[in-house]
């Protein structure tokens, strides 16, 4: 996004801004692609990742979709993202360099044009309520056909709050729902929300491409997922630690007892006996891959508060038990 020519800038506002064009766009995919087509094959055991950011949703996302047992909603699919397989036929021609780079948020996570992304918010910004229910599953279809998979994988971070109305789409989906330590998901929450604060600033294309896609986790017009008890600030570490405590709180209470719910913790992401039990969970022909990333932690961290800490951390340890 930071790297757009001007015409690409001006191509993604066209589309993406217009929820119109996103609807109508959807529609005529469609039409053209899943009335009269039979090539696609829906498993119905799609998996859905979700979780606070910075707790390693990204690194769940692409470790699962590298078994290339998934299909998902890649860069290639900007912008036309609610309508893959036209977008795709019409840039076949256009040979596109797979270069990867690591993303603004210098966390040593590369992408590339055919990397997964979190592009599915753009389909729950453009439906209301009663449409989603009723378009969800064709939207997955396309992105199955597209990619000739049976079986879907997404990442959003705000699928924790639809997860009952996804499971009556999909009885045998699998949610993931991903945590990490408190005290270190609030750090790094901070540091991104500080970074991307500038990043906004120094370029407003950048602020407007992260709210098409419904990207509010950080930056100038992010948005809380609870609402704040004693702290408000966002430049403070307590805020984000109040957040944690708040998400962690609600998910542990709705989700505990929920069998397709599974919950994975992000400091044993490095442990070949997790992924394991992950692929063998999920139903999937089992991958692995050394030093696919490096955990993540920072010490010496002050300034916070430690009754705060003390509640989330009991929060963090019963989750582990899970």
């Amino acid at each position: 996004m930071h790297n757009y020519k001007f015409l690409e800038r001006k191509l993604h506002s066209f589309i993406l801004s217009n929820k119109f064009l996103r609807y109508y766009s959807f529609k005529i995919e469609k039409e053209l692609f899943l009335r009269s087509s039979n090539k696609y094959c829906d498993d119905r055991r799609h998996v859905f990742i979700t979780g606070l950011p910075r707790s390693g949703t990204t690194i769940i996302l692409n470790y699962l979709y590298a078994s290339s047992q998934f299909a998902s909603s890649t860069f290639n699919d900007m912008p036309f993202v609610l309508s893959p397989n036209i977008w795709s036929f019409c840039t076949s021609k256009i040979e596109k360099k797979e270069i990867s780079i690591e993303r603004k948020h210098n966390d040593g996570i590369k992408y590339n044009f055919s990397s997964p992304e979190a592009l599915e918010e753009v389909f729950w910004k453009t439906f209301s309520n009663e449409q989603s229910i009723f378009e969800f599953e064709s939207y997955i279809r396309l992105i199955l056909l597209k990619n000739t998979k049976k079986r879907y994988l997404s990442k959003n971070n705000y699928n924790y709050n639809r997860i009952n109305k996804i499971h009556s789409i999909f009885p045998k989906a699998f949610f993931l729902f991903i945590f990490r330590e408190p005290l270190q998901t609030s750090l790094s929450l901070l540091k991104m929300h500080k970074k991307f604060s500038k990043i906004q600033t120094e370029d407003s294309f950048v602020r407007r491409y992260m709210n098409w896609l419904g990207h509010y986790e950080f930056g100038l017009d992010h948005k809380s997922w609870s609402i704040s008890i004693s702290y408000k600030k966002f430049n403070s570490i307590n805020y984000w630690l109040e957040q944690w405590f708040l998400f962690y709180s609600k998910v542990l209470k709705e989700y505990e007892e929920k069998k397709h719910v599974i919950f994975i913790n992000y400091e044993k992401l490095n442990s070949k006996i997790m992924w394991k039990k992950i692929f063998k969970k999920l139903d999937l022909r089992y991958y692995y891959k050394n030093d696919f990333f490096k955990i993540s932690h920072t010490s010496n961290i002050s300034h916070f508060d430690k009754e705060l800490y003390k509640r989330s951390r009991k929060i963090y340890e019963k989750l582990l038990t899970l």
